[in-house]
């Protein structure tokens, strides 16, 4: 009887965990829904359509992310335009907020090392930042020639570490903030570089001796789907 009480109490604690990630999903799903009913117009050029979609992804982006980019080859398309009017534009804060809750979860406050090697969901979240990262430079192009794209590279990397909590990437010094720890450790060094280079998005992870070679393996499958989206 002792088991079985115990056994009560343990699902107890954790049914309101589940119903949570369940009500995320549904909450995602509906608005993967949405924003593909939109692909059409978005196909189109439709600035009011731009801005539906940022609409649907400035609540529990990360979820829909993680459905978009289960299937990157047919719901990537969509959000490879909506990158792309953006950057084209300069309007770099939607795609950063989304970076940002992907590097560090959506309270920002999670340390990027062990947030990107989780292996619930055969590291769904490595896979999931590696599709995003790679869509977005497939929609780099759109910004214009190469000078345009190193300045809004820039300016998307920048307001990455404002959405993550950090003002000043350059002044960040022995923050115990995840974000500070995040932007000291990666961004900063790679903002130096004047040169942005190719390798930009593997830049944003954790190195090699700290991440998983599951979860690199995870991100760099979802890098190269994000990249081929069209």
């Amino acid at each position: 009887m002792k088991k079985l009480w115990l056994l009560a109490v343990c699902f107890a604690a954790c049914f309101p965990t589940f119903a949570a990630d369940d009500s995320l999903r549904v909450d995602a799903q509906s608005r993967l829904e949405n924003i593909r009913r939109k692909a059409p117009e978005l196909a189109r050029g439709s600035r009011q359509v731009v801005t539906h979609v940022s609409a649907s992804l400035q609540v529990n982006d990360a979820t829909v992310l993680e459905l978009l980019c289960e299937k990157p080859e047919s719901d990537g398309r969509t959000l490879r335009l909506w990158s792309g009017a953006l950057l084209r534009e300069g309007n770099v804060l939607p795609p950063a907020r989304i970076l940002a809750h992907l590097l560090l979860g959506m309270d920002g406050r999670q340390d990027a090392a062990a947030y990107f090697n989780t292996a619930d969901g055969d590291y769904r979240r490595a896979r999931t930042l590696g599709c995003y990262l790679g869509i977005l430079q497939a929609a780099l192009p759109d910004a214009g020639d190469a000078a345009a794209q190193r300045m809004v590279l820039t300016q998307l990397l920048h307001e990455t570490a404002r959405q993550a909590g950090v003002a000043d990437v350059y002044a960040v010094a022995d923050d115990n903030r995840a974000g500070g720890r995040w932007a000291q450790a990666r961004l900063k060094p790679l903002l130096q570089n004047s040169d942005n280079p190719a390798n930009w998005p593997e830049a944003l992870i954790p190195p090699t001796d700290a991440a998983d070679a599951a979860a690199l393996q995870a991100f760099r499958r979802g890098l190269e789907q994000g990249r081929a989206v069209r």
